[in-house]
């Protein structure tokens, strides 16, 4: 591939990544309604501390593989 070719892989994976995240927002504000809809809170403290602890994580790890894997480049 030339740097053409990875720098349009690379818009690819930009615009996946955001039509991801955009489908993750909706699927919150069902969540958000569903929970209006029984009465609960939509904000739930503990619930969003663990995801965010849980995604720092994955990053961290992600993080972690990528730096051994630049290192080993020539």
């Amino acid at each position: 591939m030339d740097l053409a070719d990875i720098r349009q892989a690379i818009d690819g994976i930009d615009t996946t990544l955001l039509k991801s995240f955009v489908e993750r927002m909706d699927i919150a504000t069902e969540v958000a309604k569903s929970k209006i809809e029984m009465g609960k809170a939509v904000f739930d403290p503990a619930r969003e501390r663990s995801k965010l602890n849980n995604l720092a994580s994955l990053c961290i790890r992600c993080v972690q593989d990528c730096s051994k894997k630049y290192r080993s480049l020539p």
